[in-house]
């Protein structure tokens, strides 16, 4: 084995360098350790595979999240309000802005948010790609905001008698997805930590 060079351990990279006393290994790979690996330095991305997959299916929960603005968000009587809609009608408006439409106890978030989010992820994703771990989190913590905002609109609708349409839910769910496989993503492309 060259030092340096890397090697595919079952879904992991891992360098072919004497192991260092304390390096960090998951449960069931002492095979490995006893062979002379030593686990990549954290930080280290390994783009393709898994990783990429995970990323890739990462970035469609993000353009889906983008698609479901201009999908029904609201429905009543037979009428259905989009959260593009809700964002451009409600602008400027004595109940509210761009951002939230409020009235008679509601409080619902507009279709801005659902554009930010989705937006969000696929940068976030770009760049976990390009090679840093921050990028993950960014698709997190943009998945997890945009779960917390769409929840708190979907609540507020039901207590008021309206019914959520397909457009929200969309935000809901790949705003859940999104935030699972942006943490499998980085799993797959990262390392272990390596040992003092």
């Amino acid at each position: 084995m060259t030092a340096g060079q890397r090697y595919n351990v079952p879904g992991y990279y891992h360098q072919a360098q004497p192991a260092t006393p304390g390096a960090q290994w998951p449960q069931g790979y002492g095979y490995y350790q006893q062979q002379g690996w030593e686990a990549v330095q954290e930080g280290t991305y390994v783009r393709g595979g898994a990783s990429l997959v995970y990323s890739l299916v990462t970035l469609a929960c993000g353009l889906a999240v983008i698609l479901s603005t201009f999908l029904p968000w609201a429905s009543m009587l037979g009428f259905n309000v989009s959260g593009w809609r809700m964002m451009s009608n409600v602008a400027g408006s004595n109940s509210g802005n761009f951002l939230f439409a409020s009235g008679d106890g509601m409080l619902v978030f507009t279709g801005f948010w659902s554009l930010l989010v989705g937006v969000a992820i696929a940068v976030g994703i770009a760049v976990l790609v390009s090679g840093r771990r921050s990028g993950g989190r960014i698709a997190q913590v943009a998945g997890g905001l945009g779960l917390v905002l769409s929840i708190i609109t979907a609540v507020m609708l039901y207590t008021h008698r309206v019914s959520a349409g397909i457009g929200l839910w969309m935000f809901i769910a790949f705003s859940v997805a999104a935030v699972i496989l942006a943490q499998l993503a980085i799993r797959a492309g990262f390392s272990f930590r390596k040992g003092a």
